[in-house]
């Protein structure tokens, strides 16, 4: 059985430029650092998490260490900021919980925040619509980009950061209860993880197919003629390394599932400034669930975006 194929043909990229009051953001604006982003939902918010690896000149942003609640770990300096305009939250969160929608970055340029993502053409009239709701937002719009033909992995390329996967594995039948691993088994499919950590631990999930699934309950078409769904999951393995992860405010750029044998893999896309820790949290749930030969690590390396689907199916 295959492992499915990512398929981005149906997709446009949306980039939304947003000008946010919040002294943190307006840290960008000092010096040539190259500033991590990523959202985390929070007490029905959505949280700004913001890195600055130590792999730079970082004298002036350690002035600031006072001023703001900024954290200093190993690797990287840490900022977690709530945004100060909540017509902007009201935006994320609508277009957060949109089916055939996904956030794919969060990026920093000249002190405003670049919201990066996805959604499939199918739902062109209800991103319209969300647009349109929230037209008040749009007096802190610096930007808003749409355009067709953006790949995944040119977003990745463009953005000149380091990143790292770390691929797992697992045995099937440790997924009794968890229809995803099923349905990666019986079709040609790959699963993508919306969601780093959800509050209630259920992950939203798309699935990209080589073949129409039928017969599991739950799962919204998003696009019928491209085999591509979105459901809902969730698991004890993922539950665990989600509570250490948010506990470390872990994100990962983005990750995938697939089935391999009698395997389930997952692969997690980290900046590599943050590897080791994601290894940790990891690490630390294979010893919770007292499983200690449950977890095989398949690969950990650099990142190569050059074609996403040949990299995942060579590396696992």
């Amino acid at each position: 059985m295959d492992t499915g194929r990512l398929n981005m043909k149906s997709w446009n990229y949306i980039e939304i430029k947003l000008v946010d009051m919040a002294r943190e953001t307006k840290l960008t604006n000092l010096g040539n650092f190259n500033f991590y982003g990523a959202l985390s939902h929070e007490n029905n918010t959505y949280i700004l998490n913001m890195f600055i690896p130590k792999d730079m000149d970082t004298k002036i942003i350690e002035q600031f260490l006072d001023l703001i609640d900024m954290q200093e770990r190993k690797e990287y300096f840490f900022i977690r900021a709530k945004f100060s305009n909540n017509s902007i939250v009201s935006l994320i969160r609508d277009f957060d919980t949109l089916n055939g929608f996904f956030f794919l970055d969060v990026d920093f340029k000249d002190g405003k925040i670049v919201l990066k993502g996805y959604y499939n053409k199918n739902v062109l009239k209800e991103v319209s619509d969300i647009l349109y709701q929230h037209i008040d937002v749009f007096k802190s719009v610096d930007n808003l980009v749409i355009r067709d033909g953006i790949d995944i992995n040119d977003t990745f390329n463009n953005d000149g950061k380091k990143f790292k996967s770390i691929i797992i594995s697992m045995p099937l039948n440790t997924f009794k209860n968890d229809r995803i691993p099923e349905i990666l088994k019986n079709t040609d499919t790959i699963g993508q993880f919306i969601d780093n950590y959800p509050e209630n631990d259920v992950y939203r999930i798309i699935l990209y197919s080589m073949e129409r699934i039928t017969g599991y309950d739950a799962l919204s078409i998003i696009d019928d003629n491209e085999h591509i769904y979105e459901t809902e999951t969730s698991n004890e393995i993922l539950d665990k390394l989600s509570e250490f992860a948010r506990g470390l405010s872990l994100t990962w750029r983005t990750a995938y599932t697939f089935v391999r044998g009698n395997r389930l893999y997952i692969a997690f896309i980290v900046p590599a400034f943050r590897a080791r820790e994601y290894l940790d949290a990891i690490i630390k749930t294979q010893f919770e669930m007292k499983g200690i030969d449950l977890v095989i690590f398949e690969h950990i390396g650099d990142m190569d975006f050059k074609d996403l689907n040949t990299y995942l199916q060579d590396s696992s």
